[in-house]
Formats: structure tokens, sequence, C-alpha cells
């Protein structure tokens, strides 16, 4: 035990040598900084108090050799962030002491915890993904809890949320969270949530709502219900919840609900969902069309600034033109959501549309490309018709046929000459003659 000793300063591995130390005091001190392995030869120690000094961040893996660690007091210290994310070698503690951290405004836990105290602190986020027993936040700002995921070691939800009254948000969903649980258990006054406006609790085990639930006060303006194992909801679980705004239904067991009362009793309900269930056609048709008549009603009210017409006026309403009009509340009935109907009606308009087009398409392209093709063809048959005479091979002629020509051409030109000279010579000799006789003198 070292305490009131004013100790400021910590080496590093200060307590090499110390294996078997079990229990670490160090309280009403002037500490400010914790070296990265101050803690590392300390593999047997159970329990650290670093209560009321001046520790404003811690390292990272400051405790990553303590694995045997299951209480952790950090008390009185102006630590403003506090993270054990997943994969650290603690993966469970006992007791995590946060109380009266007055600038501590986060803590995010991936590990298992047994009990955390946030009294007179001013966390205003808790995150735990890990286990949980116990939450203690009396006199803190705490507004956001969020436990999703997390395993509710606990028989009762009061256990945990005790002394949260500050509590805006809650995080319950995939807690495996069920009917027991949730019920109210022992409670006192200071387990009430009376500023609570956000509530998820889907993907549990819930059967059935309990009656009178901390959890549905009079600020609740968000219910999330999805995916559990509801058979009915009785409007009287949440006859307090005079806030409500938004109901989530979905994925449960409902075989019906009182979805008119619902509306008459929540004035500000501007969404109800309930798809998933066990309702048939009719009274689900019903149900989705009535609900967007009120919310017509309501954005008629918020444009208009009048007045959204009650619950039971709305009903008549709705009764009086389903006599008058038995074929528009039929063609209402038989659609399964008109907002789902206007959907798969698109959706099937544009399949069609775009079949018609792709066969059309397909046909006009097979014309164009039959056009295309002949086109093509007859010019490609042009051209080769044109190219084919174009390269009719030139017939080449040998040497001895072109020798041959050569000798008939000069025979031809020759041979007239010869005669035509012989000819000459023939008329030439016989005139010679001619005049020495004629030229003869007489003897």
């Amino acid at each position: 035990m070292i305490n009131n000793n004013f100790l400021q300063v910590i080496r590093d591995q200060a307590f090499e040598g110390l294996s078997l130390l079990e229990f670490l005091h160090l309280p009403n001190n002037f500490i400010r900084h914790l070296p990265q392995n101050v803690f590392h030869p300390l593999e047997k120690i159970v329990w650290i108090d670093l209560s009321n000094n001046d520790i404003s961040s811690l390292p990272e893996n400051a405790f990553r050799s303590n694995t045997k660690l299951k209480g952790l007091d950090l008390r009185k210290n102006p630590l403003t962030k506090i993270i054990l994310p997943a994969g650290n070698p603690i993966r469970s503690i006992d007791y995590l002491l946060l109380n009266d951290c007055d600038q501590l405004k986060e803590v995010k836990l991936a590990i298992d915890v047994l009990n955390i105290t946030l009294e007179n602190s001013a966390v205003e986020t808790l995150k735990i993904s890990g286990s949980v027993q116990s939450i203690r936040a009396g006199n803190s700002p705490l507004t956001n809890l969020d436990l999703h995921g997390a395993t509710l070691n606990v028989s009762f939800l009061s256990d945990i949320l005790c002394k949260s009254r500050s509590l805006k948000q809650l995080d319950l969903s995939s807690t495996s969270l069920d009917t027991i649980q949730l019920s109210s258990g022992d409670l006192y006054f200071d387990c009430l949530l009376p500023n609570l406006k956000i509530l998820k609790l889907s993907n549990n085990n819930i059967e059935t709502l309990p009656m009178g639930s901390p959890l549905f006060g009079s600020k609740l303006e968000t219910l999330d219900l999805s995916y559990n194992k509801l058979q009915k909801v009785p409007l009287e679980t949440l006859k307090e919840a005079h806030s409500l705004q938004s109901l989530n239904l979905d994925g449960n067991r409902l075989t019906s609900f009182e979805y008119k009362s619902a509306y008459d009793k929540f004035k500000n309900l501007r969404t109800l969902t309930a798809s998933e269930n066990n309702f048939n056609n009719k009274f689900y048709n019903a149900m989705v069309a009535y609900s967007y008549w009120q919310l017509r009603a309501s954005d008629s009210k918020a444009q208009n600034g009048v007045e959204k017409p009650k619950g039971q006026n709305v009903t008549n309403v709705v009764e009086e033109s389903t006599k008058k009009n038995e074929t528009n509340v039929e063609e209402v009935a038989t659609k399964k959501s008109i907002t789902n109907v206007v959907k798969e009606s698109t959706k099937k308009n544009e399949t069609n549309v775009v079949k018609e087009s792709t066969k059309k398409n397909e046909t006009n392209v097979e014309e164009v490309t039959t056009k295309k093709n002949e086109t093509n063809a007859e010019e490609v048959t042009t051209k080769k018709n044109e190219t084919n005479v174009e390269e009719v091979p030139k017939v080449t002629k040998t040497p001895v046929e072109e020798e041959q020509k050569s000798q008939c051409i000069w025979i031809w030109i020759t041979v007239p000459i010869i005669v035509i000279l012989l000819v000459a010579l023939v008329w030439q000799v016989m005139r010679n003659r001619g005049s020495d006789c004629f030229g003869c003198q007489p003897v």
C-alpha cells in the first residue's frame, strides 16, 4: 500500500520482481502518467487501486499482463475516455469503479463486466458488447446506454438499470432478453426511467410485454419490438407511453392488433409497422390503409395548422366510406399495402415494358440486321465481282509463240515486197526487149 505519499511518477516496470503481488494500492497521490509496461510483471495481480490521482488517460495495453485482474478502481481521476477493445488480454473484470470522474464522457468495453459504477461521473455514452450484470449511474448524465449484442447475466433488467434516471436512449437488441428479464422484478423508485425516449428491444425472445414496466414511460417516443416472439400486444402494457411516435412490430407472431385503438390512444403516433406477422390479408390490408389515412391526416395538420381529427372521427369516416363504396374497399382489401402494391405494380409494369421493349427492340434489331446483312452481302458481292473482273488474269504468251508471231509478221511484210519487186523487174525486162526490137534499123 503506497497511498498518501505525494507520489507523482512511476517508472516503467517499477514493480519488476514482484510477480506474486496480488493487491496494489496507490490512491491519494499525484500520479499523472502511467507507462506502457508499468504493470507488466504483475501476472497474479487481482486488484489495482489508482483512485484520487491525476491520471488523464490509460495506455492501450496497460493491463495486458494482468489476466487475473478482477477489480480496477479509477475513481476521482480526470479521465476523458476509457476504451478496452476486443482482443484485450483482460477478458473479464468483476468491478470497474469510475465514480466521480467529472471529465469522463465516453466508456466502451468489449469485455465482460460484472459491476460498473458511474455515480457522480460525467459519462454520457456507455457501450458494452460483452456481458454485464450491474450498472450504477446515479447522479450521472448518462443518456445513451448501448448494450447491443451484450449478454445480460441478470434475473431482472432492473438490476442493470437501477439509478439510470437520466437515460434517454437504451439499446438492448440482440441480447437474448426474454419476458422474465424484461419484467420489473423488485423495482424501487430509483430504478424508474422517467426520461427514456428511444428503446430498442429487437431480435430477442420476448413473448409478452409485462405490465407496469418502467421502460414504457411517459416520454417514450420510439419503441422497437421487431423480431421477437410476441403473440399479442395489449395496449394496457403501454398505457403510460403517451408520447409514442413510432412502434415497430415487424417479424413477430401476431394474429391481431388493436391498431385503431392505438391511434386513438397515442395521438402523436406516425409510424406503425407490423409486417411479417400472422395476420390474414384482409386484416393486414385494412390496417395498412387505416395507417395511410392517419398519416395523411397528420401531414394535413402539419401543413395547414388544423388539429388532427380524433381517432373515432377518422374511424367513422372510414366506415362510412366503406359502406358507400364497397368496390373501393375490396380493392383496398385485396392490396397487401398501398406502398407495396404501387411498388409491385410499378415493378411489374416496368418488367412488362422492358420485356415488350426488349422484344420490339429484338425484332427491330433482327430486321435492321437482316437488311443490313443483305445490303452488306450485295455490296460485298458487287465489290467481289468487280474485283474479280478487274482481277481477271492476263494471258501471257510464251517466247516461242512470240517468235512465231514475229515470223508471221515478217513474212506478211516481205512477201508482198518481193512480189512487187519481181513484177517490176519482169516489166522492166520486157520493156527493154521491146525497145530493142522496135528500135532496130532495117538492113
